[in-house]
């Protein structure tokens, strides 16, 4: 039995300077939904796919755009709501474009999005116009999004019945490449920082120990052949310094001694 093709997206493939992204600057969100479109004839997708239906990019501009109207369109984003206005999105997009991760991977996916499809959005989101909001991956204003969907889930982006993470708290968890290259050790973290007994205002600095304390352990821990729950146990221990001997003791049950002698 063949596989069924993965759905492909146009890929747009521009630079610093290009006029496409140089009117996200300079043009009001309103002009710049009049310019955009569900295709463009410099946009291909990779041979090989199923390239995505007109269809499928105009429900998703569709589904981004009732969820902007939710938030205040077109009067400036309001900084109190923009965290609630990012998850939003970032469920439209992990939900409805279909892209896989190896597509996410790819800036000139996002530039299609950004350039051709809701440039209103990106230039209402971020109207300050910096590049990096535009073409770099890790603050990218809609690429950044899908992959804290991929790697964290809906349920801890809404904050698990916690305050939710803030975009920066949510950067930071992110961009560990080596820790959230397995997705449950991100997910343990995040839930552990949200379960932490400790005020909101610090969990940026316990995630940023918290990681340190992690990379430190890759050498010699790994952390894929770690149960769900022997992951957590290590997670939280992670959580506090200087707890060398909780790690040996949570390794030890998990039937791992790589920490040994």
């Amino acid at each position: 039995m063949s596989r069924p093709a993965t759905t492909t997206w146009p890929r747009l493939a521009i630079e610093r300077g290009d006029h496409r992204v140089e009117r996200l600057s300079t043009d009001t969100p309103q002009a710049l939904r009049a310019t955009s479109r569900t295709r463009d004839d410099a946009a291909e997708p990779l041979p090989g796919g199923d390239p995505v239906g007109e269809d499928r990019v105009a429900l998703v501009q569709a589904e981004l755009r009732a969820a902007a109207d939710r938030f205040g369109w077109p009067e400036p984003v309001d900084p109190q709501v923009a965290d609630a206005l990012d998850r939003a999105w970032a469920g439209v997009l992990h939900e409805t474009t279909g892209i896989v991760a190896a597509e996410a991977a790819d800036p000139a996916v996002w530039a299609f999005i950004t350039c051709v499809v809701v440039p209103d959005l990106a230039a209402w989101r971020w109207p300050e116009g910096s590049d990096e909001r535009f073409l770099d991956m890790d603050d990218h204003v809609f690429a950044r999004l899908w992959w804290r969907y991929q790697v964290l889930g809906r349920e801890l982006l809404d904050g698990a019945g916690a305050a939710p993470f803030t975009d920066s708290e949510l950067s930071i968890l992110v961009r560990r490449r080596a820790l959230v290259a397995n997705p449950a050790v991100a997910r343990a973290l995040a839930r552990a920082v949200l379960e932490a007994p400790l005020p909101v205002s610090q969990r940026g600095s316990l995630i940023k120990s918290t990681q340190r304390r992690l990379a430190r352990m890759m050498p010699w821990i790994c952390f894929d052949a770690l149960s769900p729950h022997d992951l957590r146990a290590v997670v939280a221990e992670a959580l506090t310094p200087g707890q060398e001997e909780g790690f040996r003791a949570v390794l030890h049950r998990a039937g791992t001694r790589l920490l040994g002698r």
